[in-house]
């Protein structure tokens, strides 16, 4: 049994154990966890989409992809009775999800909330604060969008590090046209934010045992578009 944030799924095709691991069919789990799925038959890719995030696997292939960075599969998507199915630890942890077993019952637990979000493949944002702050240039939506963009993208980068703060630079429009016009898009958007770095350095790139405020994220899209990270840093 499946149970998604207190609530059973229903699946056409059950569930499958190939392993030691639970396998279930895409489309069900990928758009339970909110996620676009998207389909190469040419190459047999699976590619879910998600507020910045994306998740790619490929059958009978045991690399996995999670915004790029390569994740060994113990086992990989395959087919089963002309059905694909996927390792749902995998999809789900790699949403942000926590994932729970219970063995007496047989119950697989899935719980999106933020509240207990701690990505396992790379940063913490269990306790960001969000600051709010008001545009003449983008909705409210706009903005939150852009700083979902940038929690995937921290939870799936930023190995070893909590992000604390995220909040909208505000207007800028001289720099937003500048930057549009430097990375050829029709819209950009500016946060910043605070993180705190534990004694790992996270990739090796930052100080250990430190905290960092005022790190810019630059994302542009396509008017009308889906925010897209492009850069980062000071």
């Amino acid at each position: 049994m499946i149970v998604l944030c207190g609530k059973k799924l229903e699946f056409d095709v059950e569930p499958t154990v190939i392993n030691g691991r639970t396998m279930l069919p895409v489309r069900t789990i990928f758009e339970a966890l909110g996620l676009g799925v998207g389909w190469d038959e040419s190459t047999g890719t699976i590619i879910g989409t998600k507020d910045g995030l994306v998740i790619t696997l490929q059958i009978d292939n045991k690399e996995a992809k999670v915004n790029d960075k390569a994740m060994m599969l113990d086992v990989p998507a395959t087919v089963i009775d002309n059905r694909t199915v996927v390792p749902a630890r995998f999809v789900a942890e790699a949403t942000g999800a926590d994932v729970d077993w219970d063995g007496s019952t047989r119950t697989f637990y899935i719980d999106t909330t933020i509240e207990s979000n701690l990505n396992v493949f790379g940063g913490n944002v269990k306790n960001v604060e969000i600051k709010s702050v008001k545009s003449n240039i983008f909705s409210e939506n706009d903005i939150e969008s852009a700083i979902n963009t940038v929690i995937a993208y921290f939870k799936a980068e930023f190995s070893g590090c909590t992000l604390t703060e995220i909040v909208y630079a505000g207007d800028d429009k001289q720099e937003f046209a500048y930057l549009a016009s430097q990375y050829n898009a029709d819209e950009v958007i500016v946060l910043v934010s605070s993180f705190d770095v534990d004694s790992s350095g996270g990739d090796g790139s930052l100080t250990p045992n430190s905290t960092y405020s005022d790190w810019k994220w630059i994302l542009v899209r396509d008017r009308g578009g889906q925010w897209k990270h492009f850069d980062h840093g000071y």
